[in-house]
């Protein structure tokens, strides 16, 4: 154990540090904008294979790889898709989006941080938080609409719709944007255990996520 020199910072450290780094390598960015860079340098379009150059092809393959996320999450919100795929994907990315923040952001250092990339970590922050909220308004809406409901107007308590009128996606969306921010969004309250560990699990994924930008803009 004293030999490598690993458990310099205690085998806890060692363990989730560890465990971080194999949760990332399920993420498939980093497949992604390697192969956009492969591309970018083959035959085809013929990039010069410049560390500036492999820089910048990379930092468009991650633009296209939020907008393609954010589009597959859009399509199977407005096409009311809600197999165990769908669900499956859209936690996924919830997840890979939230580990991506912390490696790129505060796991690494970064030694040649210069105003420019920090503006750009500062929209990557905004739109990652962003697609949480988006996704999480999806689940909401479309897979767990039967976890959540309205506000019964003629009882103090909060019950299922006796006339199946589900919570828009406005709705959904505005209850998602609550949870984000700790807020309570009066008109809408989960109704049973699914949709309690729903709203949980959103709260502490963005309470993570929100811990991890006040870490960063404290320890840099």
């Amino acid at each position: 154990m004293e030999q490598d020199g690993r458990y310099k910072y205690g085998f806890l450290y060692v363990w989730i540090k560890e465990s971080c780094d194999k949760l990332y390598n399920l993420n498939i960015v980093e497949k992604f904008k390697n192969m956009i860079w492969w591309i970018a340098k083959s035959k085809i379009f013929k990039v010069l294979e410049t560390e500036d150059n492999e820089k910048k092809i990379k930092n468009i393959g991650i633009d296209l790889y939020k907008l393609i996320k954010l589009g597959v999450i859009l399509y199977i919100w407005i096409f009311h898709i809600k197999t165990i795929w769908a669900i499956a994907i859209t936690f996924y990315l919830i997840i890979t989006t939230l580990m991506t923040y912390l490696k790129y952001h505060f796991w690494n250092k970064n030694s040649n941080d210069d105003f420019e990339r920090s503006r750009r970590r500062f929209i990557s922050m905004m739109l990652s938080f962003a697609f949480i909220i988006i996704s999480y308004g999806y689940l909401y809406d479309i897979p767990y609409e039967y976890a959540i409901t309205k506000e019964n107007s003629n009882s103090v308590q909060f019950t299922v719709n006796q006339n199946n009128e589900s919570v828009s996606w406005d709705e959904a969306l505005l209850y998602s944007i609550s949870n984000s921010f700790g807020g309570n969004y009066s008109s809408i309250v989960a109704v049973n255990k699914v949709g309690d560990w729903l709203s949980i699990s959103q709260i502490v994924i963005t309470f993570i996520y929100i811990t991890l930008i006040f870490a960063k803009s404290l320890f840099g």
